[in-house]
């Protein structure tokens, strides 16, 4: 069984004030009809060193929050923090890493992009056109629940764009690197699209 790292979303309770984290079940579920063992990351600072001791054989950098260059808030700086510090390790030693949503627009910005505000993708469904894909990607139809998108992938290859032309998934040319704008964990029940796509990239 494959072991995958997940990062939840960071939220302020409103009536405490705490610092709290948080996942949608719906990926333990995913996970374990693809065979994987989800570990959910912690936003300390040994958490890096924590990882070399495991087996590990990848990253999921999930969505919510935004990212700290369209809204500063405590919560998006210290989530991208440690995501920037999840890649870096990711790449010096070679680990699969997945971005879905907000964790392919941290992708696009660590690999040069740029994200921007965009209209009428938040709540709705569209059609998703892939170009190509080393690790199986297919297009349709897909949900979409996001006020930002990249406007440029930097060194980041565009695999995938929705009818308007925005990006809706990237991957890397030579890395085991993938970024998608929708959400496969919301899917119920899941596309078969989607568990193959994660299947093969994960090797799981």
């Amino acid at each position: 069984m494959k072991t995958i790292i997940i990062t939840p979303r960071i939220y302020r309770d409103s009536n405490s004030g705490e610092m709290r984290t948080a996942l949608d079940m719906n990926w333990f579920e995913l996970c374990k009809e693809l065979n994987i063992n989800l570990v959910v990351f912690s936003y300390m600072d040994t958490s890096i060193e924590f990882l070399r001791t495991l087996s590990l054989s990848g990253i999921i950098l999930s969505g919510g929050n935004d990212l700290s260059s369209v809204n500063p808030s405590s919560e998006n700086q210290i989530r991208d923090q440690y995501e920037r510090s999840l890649v870096e390790f990711a790449v010096a030693n070679e680990i699969p890493i997945l971005g879905i949503c907000r964790g392919m627009e941290l992708l696009g910005e660590f690999f040069g992009g740029k994200v921007n505000p965009i209209k009428e993708h938040v709540r709705c469904r569209h059609e998703i056109f892939v170009t190509e894909s080393r690790f199986g990607l297919i297009g349709g139809e897909r949900n979409s629940y996001h006020d930002y998108a990249l406007s440029e992938s930097g060194v980041m290859r565009v695999i995938a764009r929705s009818l308007d032309g925005s990006i809706e998934a990237i991957e890397h040319a030579t890395l085991s690197i993938v970024g998608m704008m929708w959400h496969p964990e919301r899917e119920k029940p899941f596309y078969e699209s989607d568990k193959d796509c994660i299947r093969n990239f994960f090797g799981a």
